[in-house]
């Protein structure tokens, strides 16, 4: 029916008048179940090799979560005249690893530790069950150049990204997009992703919560060292993201048809589920990617890729309150030094390495903060902290850290009974204000300048701040974001 408005009538602006499809969630490269369950990678007909001899039995190859993630196989009814041809049985016992596993592919697994489960009589003989683990990484059929490769990330935290579909009709703002070095890579949460996040919290363990895919900007295939140079990347900054131990499983290699080219059976390191407080803004998409190009800038350089490394492990550990809080103070404050080192000396030229090594730890840390621009004094949060800074004549935050930190480090009779008289509240505080100060330092590092969460706070989720060398935003611009 004809309207009286002929903009109505107006194809063109009918059609920008429509919001575009959601493109489609990635597919997980394998069939991933629930949380902590086995991810099959291979069941069928396994050939075992032991110099000219060979048997073969049923086998399934999987990723077993539990207790620790692990490429592992089983064997069952496999007859033990077999095997006693081969000469095996007492190798397998005493785990010599003298035999080779051969996929139908044509695929060769030397590298495991099989050992025999039991023996079963039956009436048609003696049946051995076997088990393992694949030790070496495994890439199948051969490697290969790609157009991209996809892979699984477990135990990851969600980020706030666009709208995508899923295959079941349901639909979620689930995608975020990471962009450096002329790398693309995208990641998108798995359907069931509220679910596996939910039996996590309530059962730990380990479960695939996001599915990555990894492309050259360009267009243009990679190889297989180029792929393990960028998800070895993500791996340390998925774990600064998360606050804990996570990186990129599985990856599988497709070439430019779509076909899959090759897959990688690889464990990296994960920790059980645990909730950690991270820097990362959940509800701000560009909280999680903004600083991927900067961290991907610093990592270019092997120098400081070896600091960022480093600090991100003292980081992650710190988090989780490696060695108790004592410990974790002590190893935020190795890496303000190892980043002061890095920054003041060897990048920015303020001091020379002579003065730096003549300044106290305090100076150092203090140093560092004025170059990120975050503030010295004891936070109004930390009034335990500040109530012993006052007793302990403490200028400012990088004394009060310090002097907590020597009576843990320096156990002298003096120290012991400092730290007698220091509460548990102060020293959580110094825990707490190191892991705000570092995130803000590596962030500084990275060039992020937007919002993070402040873990000096409790916020609400939908509540950041601007890191401190950013001028606030206008109010307007706050409220459109």
């Amino acid at each position: 029916m004809p309207t009286d408005d002929p903009n109505l009538d107006d194809p063109n602006l009918l059609a920008t008048a429509v919001p575009p499809e959601p493109p489609a969630a990635l597919n997980p490269p394998f069939q991933v179940g629930d949380p902590n369950r086995p991810i099959i990678l291979e069941q069928g007909v396994v050939h075992y090799l032991r110099a000219d001899v060979a048997a073969q039995a049923e086998t399934c190859i999987s990723l077993e979560w539990l207790p620790s993630p692990s490429i592992r196989l089983t064997s069952r009814d496999i007859p033990y005249d077999n095997i006693r041809s081969m000469g095996i049985f007492r190798s397998i016992f005493e785990g010599l690893g003298e035999v080779t596993l051969r996929l139908n592919d044509g695929t060769d697994i030397p590298d495991q530790a099989l050992f025999v489960e039991r023996m079963s009589n039956t009436p048609k003989g003696s049946l051995v069950a076997w088990g393992g683990q694949i030790r070496a990484r495994v890439i199948r059929p051969r490697p290969g150049p790609v157009s991209m490769v996809d892979f699984l990330l477990p135990n990851f935290a969600d980020p706030h990204g666009r709208p995508i579909n899923y295959p079941n009709g349901g639909s979620a703002a689930a995608r975020s997009e990471l962009m450096g070095d002329g790398w693309r890579v995208t990641l998108d949460e798995v359907s069931e992703e509220g679910q596996v996040r939910s039996e996590l919290r309530a059962k730990s363990g380990y479960g695939v919560t996001h599915v990555g895919r990894i492309e050259r900007v360009d267009g243009k295939t990679f190889s297989v060292e180029n792929a393990d140079e960028v998800l070895n990347l993500l791996a340390w900054y998925f774990t600064f993201v998360a606050g804990r131990w996570t990186g990129p499983f599985l990856p599988v290699g497709y070439d430019a048809n779509g076909h899959r080219a090759w897959e990688a059976w690889d464990c990296r390191r994960v920790e059980p589920f645990r909730f950690r407080q991270s820097w990362l803004q959940t509800r701000d998409a560009d909280s999680f990617s903004a600083p991927f190009a900067g961290f991907v800038a610093r990592w270019s350089d092997p120098v400081w890729r070896d600091v960022i490394q480093t600090a991100i492990h003292w980081h992650t550990e710190a988090n989780k309150q490696s060695g108790s809080i004592e410990g974790a103070i002590v190893l935020t404050q190795t890496a303000f030094e190892l980043l002061a080192s890095a920054v003041l000396v060897e990048t920015e030229g303020w001091v020379s390495q002579d003065g730096f090594d003549r300044l106290p730890a305090e100076d150092r840390i203090r140093l560092l903060f004025r170059w990120a621009n975050i503030p010295t004094s004891i936070p109004d949060v930390c009034d335990q902290l500040a109530a012993l800074a006052k007793a302990e004549n403490w200028s400012d935050g990088p004394r009060a850290m310090t002097g907590v930190r020597n009576t843990i480090t320096h156990p002298t009779k003096k120290n012991r009974e400092k730290f007698d008289r220091h509460t548990d509240d102060a020293r959580v505080e110094v825990w707490t204000l190191g892991l705000w100060a570092l995130e803000l330092c590596l962030l500084r590092l990275f060039n992020y300048q937007g919002r993070y969460s402040c873990r000096l706070r409790q916020q609400h989720p939908w509540e950041a701040e601007i890191v401190p060398w950013n001028p606030p935003l206008s109010t307007d611009h706050a409220a459109s974001k």
